[in-house]
């Protein structure tokens, strides 16, 4: 009899909640976004866009909630995110207007319209706009745009409630930098820090050298490359160099490879006049003057062993080598002419000649 009246249907109380259906989750980002306004709050109007994947949200600020304002500020949020599939939006004025219908249908947009009196319908917008107000609010410093990016730098880098992940790590595929991330250590700077520590220390006591590609060179001389004479450094051309590993070409043809550290240039000293050499005459020029300890080629040495000062180390010396005398031409008299010893490697003086013994 009561389902019957009219008057008792009339003013009887809310029907019983229906079951809810829950929007289809987008696979992708930026897939399905919903709009609502929030306000006023401080004189302005907030334009909420949140991406039904990610649940991403941009806010702007706004003086009006008319189509125009609306759909500037959505141009600025697809100049940055690119167009989405569909819109899903309530029934205000500036939703249903024919310049926002012809603007989704422009740019192949689906627009999607709640029921009246129904917002949960458009519930991950309704939402966001609480969660925007209570923000906005408990900030007591800033001006309006501080203050919204302040919520938008906090609300984008925590996890989600539904889906346990940032929204900025879902929508930009990374996770964005907070003060919090100094808490956490950071593997690769730490390990940048250490190496640059120890290469600090490594080299307080290292030389900066530079070797080119055909640069005469002595390579190390280690395990089968050691010669019979028990020679440690064995001498060749530098034939190819990538980084700190070079290729060396020895006398024999070979070509090893060797680190920087276990190659040297060849170290090449300008040849030196001695003080007592005989200057030259004017009508006939002196022989070469040769270094104190130079071995002359008279002794019965060949030529290639005939180094500079540098080199002279290396050359096997004899006890005694005596030649026979050699007169320097143009060079008499009482002035006396210049000897050189080997055995002691010394110059004399000699009123006569000039020879070697």
């Amino acid at each position: 009899m009561t389902k019957q009246c009219d008057v008792c249907q009339e003013y009887r109380a809310s029907a019983p909640e229906t079951p809810i259906h829950p929007w289809v989750w987008p696979s992708r980002p930026w897939e399905r976004v919903h709009l609502d306004h929030a306000g006023p709050m401080a004189g302005w109007m907030f334009l909420i866009v949140v991406d039904a994947h990610s649940k991403w949200m941009d806010v702007y600020p706004t003086r009006s909630t008319s189509t125009a304002a609306t759909l500037e500020h959505l141009r600025q949020s697809f100049a940055c995110w690119g167009l989405p599939r569909s819109i899903v939006t309530d029934n205000a004025q500036c939703f249903k207007s024919d310049e926002f219908a012809l603007f989704c249908k422009q740019n192949n947009i689906m627009h999607l319209t709640t029921p009246a009196m129904s917002p949960k319908s458009n519930g991950l917008a309704e939402k966001c706009v609480g969660t925007f107000k209570s923000s906005f609010k408990k900030q007591r410093s800033g001006s309006v745009h501080t203050k919204v990016s302040r919520f938008l730098f906090s609300y984008r880098s925590t996890p989600q409630t539904t889906t346990r992940i940032s929204p900025a790590e879902l929508f930009l595929g990374r996770r964005v930098r907070t003060p919090l991330d100094a808490l956490v250590p950071d593997l690769s700077e730490s390990m940048r820090q250490r190496q640059a520590q120890q290469k600090l220390y490594r080299d307080r006591h290292a030389v900066e050298r530079t070797v080119n590609v055909g640069d005469s060179v002595y390579v190390s001389a280690v395990g089968r490359l050691r010669g019979g004479e028990g020679r440690t450094w064995l001498p060749g051309v530098l034939v190819g160099k990538a980084g700190v590993k070079l290729s060396v070409r020895l006398e024999d043809g070979r070509i090893i490879d060797r680190h920087l550290d276990r190659v040297r240039s060849v170290s090449r000293c300008p040849p030196v006049r001695h003080r007592d050499a005989v200057p030259p005459s004017a009508g006939n020029p002196s022989p070469p003057v040769r270094r104190r300890d130079a071995v002359p080629p008279s002794a019965g040495y060949p030529r290639s062993l005939v180094t500079s000062q540098c080199m002279s180390a290396q050359v096997p010396q004899p006890a005694a080598v005596t030649s026979p005398p050699v007169t320097a031409p143009g060079v008499s008299g009482s002035r006396g002419v210049t000897r050189y010893n080997l055995r002691d490697r010394t110059l004399l003086r000699q009123p006569d000649r000039l020879a070697y013994e």
